[in-house]
């Protein structure tokens, strides 16, 4: 009997802290409360294939809707980015110029080398661009540009993330 009510307070202290944090979490974003009745956000990484086979660029943002977002991005490659001009999302809504990239560091990840990079930007409406699933991203450097493009899967998850965080949390 001692046991029982052992984990029943266990299990009751774990959901109350959880409660203290307010934070919730979905398949592809998590949500935070910043106060005044202001949420931050952010969008897991989603995966990008280049036209290098060996090519892949990583997104992930954190955002205040009507405020800035911090874009982070990884490249993944076979030799390391030292600076990266800037990267560009397209959709046939919107545009996402991300510029001063700023370098974080660099990672052997198997056969490639993973660079990273962060970046922040004042964008008005985010959810512009989530409205539609087909992304271009492109990637300025010094030896000129690669392209990446949403494949079925991520366009998946970006249609997603329009649904069950731009139409239902912040655009209601």
């Amino acid at each position: 009997m001692e046991k029982k009510y052992s984990c029943i307070f266990i299990i009751a202290f774990i959901l109350s802290l959880q409660s203290l944090f307010a934070q919730s979490s979905h398949k592809y974003f998590v949500t935070f409360m910043k106060g005044n009745n202001k949420f931050q956000y952010y969008i897991k990484p989603i995966n990008f294939s280049g036209n290098l086979k060996t090519s892949k660029v990583i997104i992930d943002l954190t955002f205040i809707p009507n405020d800035s977002v911090t874009i982070n991005f990884s490249i993944l490659y076979t030799e390391k980015y030292k600076e990266v001009d800037s990267l560009v999302i397209k959709s046939s809504n919107n545009k996402l110029v991300v510029r001063n990239c700023e370098l974080l560091y660099y990672e052997k990840w198997k056969k490639q080398i993973e660079t990273r990079f962060t970046s922040s930007c004042k964008v008005d409406n985010l959810s512009l661009i989530f409205s539609d699933e087909f992304w271009d991203i492109s990637l300025y450097d010094k030896k000129g540009v690669k392209y990446y493009s949403s494949n079925i899967k991520n366009r998946k998850i970006i249609k997603k993330i329009n649904e069950d965080l731009f139409l239902f949390y912040i655009n209601e």
